[in-house]
């Protein structure tokens, strides 16, 4: 081995020294893998299994080993609620931003379509179906169609937490139920990263979309999403965290509830999932218990 070589080798195996393990849950099925997170500056490098007599060994599946990269990116994250103000958005400070949408959610109160993303965690459902018995609306999860199995370990439900929040009391909702829904629908709660991405599986399929519901504007809405989310009924946007940004457990297929811990640090100044559907509960009741003005 030349000098040249040692040093590329060096360089190799003390990267892979620096890297930070975190021991988590893969969210990428609803088989619910054991995994090591390995990171490196504030990103993921690789994704390698842990072992699990009971969920999977030691193996994992490719979609799970490499389907990382939307995780590290970074442009475009939202840090702070956005608002609507004429035909754009403006930043806004959490109470200013939780104080509009929890007028949009309490103004829909029975009407609202209150749908949560399937990715969020036991906590996470806990919070949103406690919101949504504050102002007496049904709650649901979008829940897309199951692909086939590998046979091994994938399961085909890229729902992670399916079983979870159905145990919660969250109701499984489909694309094309959604759509339907939001016809007597006076306002809309999209809670959750990705729900988005869920709700338009089935247009994939050439089915019904059911993110259609963003594209009334007398339909107010408030998302919780990553990034703006620029549909013409979507009035209040407030950052959501990814998988790898969150802790909390997932129920896996088998009814095993298993933690997900963070291995990368959420965009700063953003609010957990769960904190901010606490806070706008808390900002709902406020409102509703709130002195009427000149009442002494």
């Amino acid at each position: 081995m030349t000098l040249k070589n040692r040093s590329k080798c060096s360089a190799r195996f003390g990267f892979r020294t620096q890297l930070k393990a975190t021991p988590s849950t893969c969210a990428l099925c609803s088989r619910g893998c054991n995994v090591h997170v390995e990171t490196f500056r504030g990103s993921i490098k690789r994704v390698r299994p842990r072992f699990h007599e009971k969920v999977n060994q030691y193996w994992m599946c490719d979609v799970g080993r490499f389907g990382f990269d939307d995780a590290n990116e970074r442009d475009g994250r939202l840090s702070v609620p956005l608002v609507r103000r004429g035909d754009g958005f403006v930043e806004t400070t959490y109470e200013a931003g939780l104080a509009d949408a929890a007028k949009t959610v309490k103004s829909a109160a029975a009407q609202l379509l209150a749908l949560a993303s399937p990715f969020l965690t036991n906590e996470e459902g806990k919070a949103f179906l406690d919101l949504c018995k504050t102002v007496g609306a049904a709650a649901r999860f979008v829940a897309p169609a199951t692909a086939g199995p590998d046979e091994l370990l994938h399961t085909g439900d890229p729902c992670p937490n399916r079983r979870g929040l159905s145990e919660l009391g969250l109701a499984p909702t489909s694309p094309a139920e959604a759509a339907a829904l939001a016809a007597d629908a006076k306002g809309v709660l999209l809670a959750g990263a990705l729900a988005i991405d869920a709700l338009e599986t089935a247009a994939l399929e050439n089915g019904p979309s059911g993110s259609a519901l963003l594209d009334d504007a007398k339909r107010p809405a408030v998302v919780f999403e990553r990034r703006l989310v620029e549909r013409p009924s979507v009035a209040v946007c407030i950052p959501a965290l990814n998988e790898f940004e969150k802790a909390g457990t997932f129920t896996n297929v088998d009814g095993l509830v298993q933690a997900i811990r963070p291995s990368l640090a959420p965009p700063p100044g953003a609010l957990s999932d769960r904190e901010a559907l606490e806070r706008l509960r808390e900002t709902i009741y406020g409102q509703a218990h709130a002195p009427a003005k000149g009442a002494h």
